[in-house]
Parts: structure tokens; C-alpha cells; sequence
């Protein structure tokens, strides 16, 4: 591959991770202000349930489903090839949001629940992603191609909560339904931009049921080292998705923040994702190395969310500032660290895999903080600056007592 037609298929993939994102985050700043500050009617009194764990189960079901979709997607474009593989799931996501668009229309809480389930089921295309972005190493390093990659994705995230927080004034089921058109471009610009990085493996005899048994990322737990990949990177992910799911209802029940406001202060937490990923993180992997840099940005980021109870009006804007810079570090230098280290796997099954860790933190993390923040959001971070200090200290043991030697093991069956 040209190196000039490599950089188009990176910029392409950029520019699709960013949209897709957008969809994704659209409707974030629009959930906590439904069911935590709103008057209760059917929809966020469900049953008579506290709307805080009926929350709880709203940000469970998108995970739940993006879990399951990971342990197959990426997997399958080992199989099938990226660019196919990735399109459909993002044509599917986009369904999702219609019927939760719809759901909320309707006021009907458990179909809402089901479409942020099926929006997830299709959402764990990232891992497809991340792997073109493998794919492209020799020509573009791979910490470039990852940083520039998850960049773009920040950016997703910036402008996603924004346009969800200004649209949330025309109701929000309007959000919903800009995400579908931000996921349709998505994937038009993924069949007419992205040449495949990948060939298919798939034998035609095979059905595609016996491909979702054989090549799932979870078969990869059969091997020891990846069974300590997996924990590492599920641990860590609890605490950054503690951090993430609830810092909305942490502005909401503390500050009284409007849908707008999260907008701006998510926006402010990209921002700063998307700089230091794009212009800071190569400097850092090099001045510090890869371990360093992640341990670190690791030990600051859980200080930081531990000081969350004492921080004030005039803080907030320095606390999303420098959590935006370490998140970018730890969340953008581990799956390089794990892809250089485990490439013989098939960079879509152990992209796949880093996915459901963090979907499965996600899912778990929003059940156990929606019960904990039945004392106060502000708690719920806390806890998540607490699981990010264990993570910095699980992979520093990591990395002393895995050798490469053990990660090259020759791999069965392939």
C-alpha cells in the first residue's frame, strides 16, 4: 500500500469515526436532565422506580447490547473485511435511533429501553475501526494511526453533545433522529470512501452462524495472557465510565446544569481529548514510553476524580480541562500497547475484545454507580477515581510479569 493512499483511508476513517460518534453522544447531555430534573410522569416514573435507576437501566441497555455486538463485529471483519462489515453495523445503529426517537414520541419507557439496546447491539463497530487503523501499520505507525483516529472520535463527542444539548429545546426526540442522519452519512461515506484493508478469510462453505462461534473475540479468553488483557483493560474502563456516565447527573444534581451546559462542558472535555491526542500524545509515549505515559496519566486521572466532592463552580472548567488531556493519554496509548504485543491474534478479534471491556464496564458501571448515587452523584465519580488507581497499579504488575516472550507465543489453530 502507497503511503499517500494509506493517509486517504486514515483521513477517511477519521472523518466516519467522527460522525459515528456524533451520533452516539448526540442524545448524552439530553438523558439525565429527563429523568433526574424533570416533573415525573409515566415515562421517567416507571412503576413507581426511582428515576435515578431507572437512568441507571437506560445507560445499562445501550452498553448491554454494544457488549454482545463487539464479541462478533469486529471478529467478523476478519472475516468478511472492514469496509462491508462496518457499514451494515452502522446502517443498523441507525435504526436504533429511530425507534428510541420513536419511544420517546410515545412516552414508553420499556421501548426505549429495547431501542438503546438494539442501538447497541450495532454500536460496537469501533473495534472494526481501531482495526483499520491497525491495518494500516508498516505505512503509518500504528501510535499515529490510533491517536488520529481516537481524535477524530473526541471531536464526535464534542460536537455530538453540543447539537444534543441546543436540540433538546425542540424536544428530545429531535436528537435521536439527527443522530440516524449523522449515522447514514456514516455509512454512505464508509461504501464510497473506504478501500478494504483487509481480505476476506471467509470460506463460502462456512455459515455465518458457525463464523460468529468460531471467530468471536471471546474465544481469545482461552488464552492465558489475554484472560489478564481482559481484566486490565475491564478495570480500567470501569473507572472511566464511571467518570462518564455519571459527571452529567454530577452537574445536574450539584451545579443544576441545563441540557446546554453539559453540552459546553463535554465540549470543553473533548476539546482537550482532541488536542492532546492529535498533538501531544506521540511526545508523551516517547518521553515517557508507552507503560510510563498510560500508569500515570492512570495515577493523575483518579486523583483528580477522588478531589470531585470539593470541587466548586470556579474549578469545574480546570477539572474537564486536565481529565479531557489524561483520559486522551491512558485511553489512546492502551490499545497500541495491547495490538503491538498481541497482533498475532487478528488485530479485529483483540480490537473486538478491548470493545467489550468497555461496554461491559460500562454496563456494570452504570448499575453499580446508578445504586450508589442514590446517596449522590458526586460519589458515583469518586468511585471511579478509586477503580482507576487500582487499574494503574494491576498494569504496572502487568507488565513486569507478562514477558514478550509469553506474548508471542505461537497461536493455535491459525
Amino acid at each position: 500500500m502507497s503511503n499517500s493512499k494509506a493517509y486517504i483511508i486514515l483521513i477517511s476513517m477519521m472523518f466516519i469515526s467522527m460522525l459515528s460518534m456524533a451520533g452516539i453522544a448526540l442524545p448524552y447531555p439530553i438523558l439525565a436532565p429527563l429523568f433526574v430534573d424533570a416533573p415525573l410522569n409515566d415515562f421517567n416514573h416507571f412503576l413507581q422506580f426511582p428515576p435515578k435507576i431507572l437512568l441507571a437501566i437506560v445507560l445499562a441497555a445501550f452498553p448491554v447490547g454494544a457488549l454482545i455486538g463487539s464479541t462478533f463485529l469486529g471478529a467478523l471483519s476478519d472475516s468478511y473485511g472492514r469496509k462491508w462489515t462496518l457499514a451494515g453495523s452502522i446502517s443498523l445503529s441507525a435504526l436504533g435511533y429511530v425507534l428510541c426517537g420513536y419511544a420517546l414520541l410515545q412516552q414508553d419507557y420499556l421501548m426505549f429501553v429495547f431501542a438503546r439496546f438494539v442501538t447497541g447491539l450495532f454500536s460496537g463497530n469501533v473495534s472494526i475501526a481501531r482495526a483499520i487503523a491497525a491495518d494500516l501499520h508498516p505505512v503509518i505507525d500504528k501510535t499515529r494511526a490510533f491517536s488520529w483516529t481516537y481524535a477524530a472520535g473526541y471531536v464526535g463527542w464534542l460536537v455530538g453533545p453540543l447539537a444534543g444539548g441546543y436540540l433538546m429545546l425542540l424536544g428530545a426526540h429531535t436528537a435521536f433522529f439527527a443522530a440516524t442522519i449523522a449515522l447514514m452519512v456514516s455509512a454512505i461515506l464508509t461504501v464510497t470512501l473506504i478501500s478494504e484493508t483487509s481480505q476476506s478469510t471467509t470460506d463460502p462453505q462456512h455459515r455465518f452462524f458457525h463464523l460468529l462461534y468460531q471467530h468471536n473475540s471471546l474465544r481469545l479468553l482461552h488464552h492465558k495472557a489475554l484472560q489478564k488483557v481482559f481484566v486490565l483493560a475491564l478495570v480500567m474502563n470501569l473507572g472511566l465510565n464511571a467518570f462518564y456516565e455519571f459527571y452529567p447527573v454530577w452537574l445536574v444534581e450539584v451545579f443544576s446544569f441545563s441540557s446546554i451546559q453539559i453540552g459546553h462542558h463535554t465540549a470543553v472535555l473533548t476539546l482537550c481529548m482532541v488536542l492532546a491526542s492529535s498533538l501531544l500524545l506521540e511526545r508523551i509515549r516517547n518521553t515517557l514510553g508507552k507503560i510510563g505515559s498510560i500508569v500515570y496519566a492512570l495515577v493523575l486521572a483518579g486523583c483528580l476524580l477522588l478531589a470531585t466532592p470539593f470541587v466548586n463552580m470556579s474549578w469545574i472548567l480546570p477539572y474537564f480541562v486536565f481529565m479531557g488531556m489524561l483520559i486522551a493519554v491512558f485511553n489512546g496509548l492502551l490499545p497500541v500497547y495491547f495490538s503491538d504485543r498481541y497482533e498475532q491474534f487478528g488485530q479485529g478479534k483483540l480490537m473486538g475484545l478491548l470493545t467489550i471491556t468497555f461496554y461491559l464496564a460500562n454496563a456494570l458501571i452504570a448499575i453499580i454507580g446508578g445504586i450508589v448515587s442514590l446517596v449522590g452523584a458526586t460519589w458515583s465519580v469518586v468511585l471511579g477515581g478509586l477503580i482507576l488507581l487500582v487499574s494503574a497499579s494491576l498494569l504496572r504488575l502487568f507488565d513486569r510479569s507478562t514477558s514478550y516472550e509469553e506474548a508471542r507465543l505461537e497461536v493455535p489453530g491459525r
